[in-house]
C-alpha cells in the first residue's frame, strides 16, 4: 500500500513538472511570434494600402533583411531588440547631419554645393548593428555574380548581388529618407522606395564602370524610379570603392567623390539629371552596398506632369522603350530635313528646332553639320533652355514652327503631340529586350511605353528577315494594340573610291554594332559574296581619334 502511494505521487510530479514545461514553451513560443508580429505589421499596412508613418508614430523599426521564412528563431534575432537611448541618433536624418560628414570626410563643399540638387548625403542613416546585420544575411545567403562586359548600352560591372522583392523594407527606407526627398520634386510626388532591394558585394579588384541610371516604371506602386539610393554598410579595412560623379558635355571631369562611410545614404537623380558615375575599384577589402531606388508618382499627376507647353504649332518626340541603337537620332535628323523649307541642304532645319540632352556632344554636332539652319539646344533642363531659346527667336527673324524632342519619351516635363517610338529590328522585344534595367535591357516596360506611342518605327527593318519583322510587329501589337507601324533603315551616303581591300576592319562607337557590321558586309559584297569583317567595337558615343 506504501508502494502504491509512493508511485502515485511520483506519477503527479512528472505531471506537473511536463506542465510546467509546456507553458513555458508556450510562453516562448507566444514571444517569438510577438516580436515576429512587430515586425510584420508594416506589410499588412501596405496591403491595405496604408503605408505606416512611423516616424509619426514615435516607433523607430530596425531596418533589417527580409524574414527568413523557415527559421523563426534566425528572424527575431535578426530583428533585435527596439531602437533606445543614443542609438537614435543613427536615424535622425538633417541636410545639417550630410554637411558636417561631408566636411568630416574633406570633400570640397564648395563643389558638392554646386551638385546640391542632385546628389544627397545622409550620414549614419543605419546604424552598425543594422549594417552588420545585411552583411550576415548577405553572406548567408550567397551572392550570385553580376559580372557584365563592356558593351554598347552596357558599362563594365563586376560584382556579386543579391535582389529580393520586399514592399516592407522598401517601406521602412523611405520613413528613413523623410526630411530629405522633398514631398513633391518637379509637380511630382514622392510615394515610397522600389520594393526591389539589391544587395551588392565588391571584392578586391571589382569595379563598376562609367554609366547612367535611367528611370525605370514600378508597376506595382505606378511610379517611376527618379532617385538611386545607396547605403554603404562597411568602411573599416575598406580601401577604394568610392563614388565617383564627373560633370562637362563628355562626362570626364571629376565633380565629386564619395568614400564609403558605414551608414551613410547616398542619393543621386536618375534620367536626364543623372551625372555619369562610377563606383571605383576596390584596392583592399570588401565593398558592401544596399540599393533601392525613390519612386515618384506619374500617373496620378499627368496633368502637372506635363505642365509646359511651348508656344509652337508642333513638337515631335522621338524616343525609345530600350536602351541605344534604336535610331532616334538619324530619325530626327530626317525629320528635321523632311520639314525644310527648301531642297537645299543649307535649308535643312529650317523652321525647327531641336532639344536634345547632349551627352557626349557628339550627336550635338552631327545635327548642327547635317541640319544647319536648325537650331540646336541641348542640356539637361531641356523645358527651361527651350523657352529661352524662343525668346531669342522671337527678337530676331528666325520662325520656329516645329520643336523635335531628341530621346523624349520618358522627359516629361513637355507637352507633345506626336510621340515616335524607335525599336531596334535586330533586337526585337525577347530576351534582355523582354526586362528592365538592370536584368534587362529596357528604360520602362514595354506596355508602358506603347502606351504613349503614336507611331512605332522599326528600325535596321532591311538587317531582319520579313518573317522576323512581321513577328516583331506581332509581338508589339499583342501587347499595345492599335499601334501604327512603320520601318526604316540605315544607308550609306558616301563613301571614298577606290580598290576593293582584301582586309576590312570596321571601328564602331554606337549603340547597335552589328547593324553597322552588316551593313558593311553589304555595301563590300562582291558576286554575291559576303566579306569578312573584323570588328573592332567600342561603346555608344565613344570618341574615335
Amino acid at each position: 500500500m506504501a508502494k502504491k502511494k509512493k508511485k502515485q505521487q511520483q506519477q503527479q510530479e512528472q505531471q506537473q513538472q511536463q506542465q510546467q514545461k509546456g507553458a513555458k514553451g508556450k510562453g516562448k513560443r507566444r514571444a517569438e511570434a510577438a516580436a515576429t508580429e512587430r515586425v510584420r505589421a508594416p506589410k499588412r499596412d501596405l496591403l491595405d494600402g496604408r503605408a505606416p508613418d512611423l516616424r509619426a508614430k514615435g516607433v523607430s523599426l530596425p531596418l533589417v533583411p527580409p524574414l527568413d521564412p523557415d527559421s523563426t528563431a534566425t528572424a527575431a534575432s535578426a530583428t533585435g531588440a527596439e531602437v533606445t537611448g543614443d542609438d537614435k541618433n543613427h536615424h535622425e536624418v538633417s541636410v545639417e547631419n550630410a554637411a558636417a560628414f561631408l566636411s568630416h570626410v574633406k570633400l570640397d563643399l564648395e563643389r558638392f554645393a554646386v551638385l546640391r540638387d542632385l546628389i544627397f548625403a545622409v550620414p549614419r542613416c543605419l546604424s552598425p548593428e543594422e549594417c552588420a546585420a545585411w552583411i550576415a544575411w548577405g553572406e548567408k545567403r550567397g551572392f550570385a555574380s553580376a559580372k557584365q562586359a563592356s558593351s554598347a548600352g552596357f558599362a563594365f560591372r563586376d560584382n556579386g548581388r543579391i535582389s529580393v522583392h520586399d514592399p516592407e523594407v522598401a517601406a521602412i527606407i523611405f520613413q528613413r529618407l523623410r526630411g530629405v526627398v522633398p514631398a513633391e520634386i518637379d509637380g511630382r510626388k514622392a510615394v515610397g522606395c522600389s520594393p526591389n532591394i539589391r544587395l551588392y558585394r565588391y571584392a578586391t579588384g571589382q569595379r563598376f564602370g562609367k554609366h547612367i541610371d535611367e528611370s525605370n516604371f514600378e508597376q506595382d506602386l505606378d511610379a517611376w524610379s527618379e532617385f538611386t539610393l545607396l547605403f554603404y554598410l562597411n568602411d573599416e579595412g575598406l580601401d577604394g570603392g568610392e563614388t565617383v560623379f564627373y560633370s562637362g558635355n563628355t562626362g570626364t571631369k571629376e565633380a565629386l567623390r564619395v568614400p564609403p562611410a558605414q551608414g551613410l545614404a547616398l542619393l543621386h537623380w536618375h534620367g536626364d539629371r543623372c551625372l555619369v558615375h562610377e563606383g571605383a575599384n576596390v584596392r583592399a577589402g570588401v565593398k558592401y552596398l544596399l540599393r533601392s531606388d525613390v519612386l515618384l508618382l506619374y500617373t496620378q499627376l499627368l496633368p502637372d506632369v506635363f505642365s509646359s507647353r511651348l508656344p509652337v504649332p508642333l513638337v515631335i518626340s522621338v524616343g525609345n522603350v530600350s536602351v541605344g541603337g534604336t535610331g532616334k537620332t538619324p530619325m530626327v535628323e530626317f525629320i528635321g530635313r523632311t520639314l525644310a523649307n527648301g531642297n537645299e541642304p543649307k535649308s535643312f532645319g529650317s523652321d525647327c528646332m531641336i532639344l536634345m540632352r547632349g551627352y557626349g556632344r557628339d550627336e550635338e554636332f552631327e545635327l548642327k553639320a547635317n541640319l544647319p539652319a536648325a537650331k540646336i539646344v541641348a542640356g539637361s533642363n531641356r523645358a527651361q533652355l527651350a523657352q529661352e531659346a524662343l525668346c531669342e527667336s522671337a527678337t530676331s527673324s528666325d520662325n520656329v514652327s516645329t520643336i523635335i524632342l531628341d530621346d523624349g519619351l520618358q522627359h516629361f516635363q513637355l507637352k507633345r503631340d506626336l510621340n515616335v517610338v524607335m525599336v531596334n529590328a535586330l533586337r526585337g522585344c525577347a530576351g534582355a529586350y523582354a526586362h528592365t534595367l538592370p536584368y534587362g535591357a529596357l528604360r520602362e516596360p514595354w506596355a508602358s511605353g506603347l502606351a504613349r506611342a503614336d507611331a512605332v518605327v522599326l528600325h535596321h527593318a532591311t538587317s531582319v528577315s520579313a518573317q522576323g519583322l512581321v513577328a516583331l510587329r506581332d509581338a508589339l501589337a499583342k501587347i499595345q494594340p492599335d499601334l501604327r507601324f512603320f520601318a526604316s533603315e540605315m544607308r550609306p551616303v558616301s563613301l571614298y573610291q577606290g580598290e576593293m581591300p582584301s582586309r576590312i576592319i570596321c571601328l564602331t562607337g554606337v549603340g547597335c554594332p552589328e547593324s553597322v557590321e552588316r551593313m558593311a558586309q553589304r555595301v563590300f559584297a562582291r558576286g554575291g559574296k559576303t566579306p569578312e569583317i573584323e570588328m573592332c567595337v567600342f561603346g555608344d558615343h565613344h570618341a574615335c581619334g
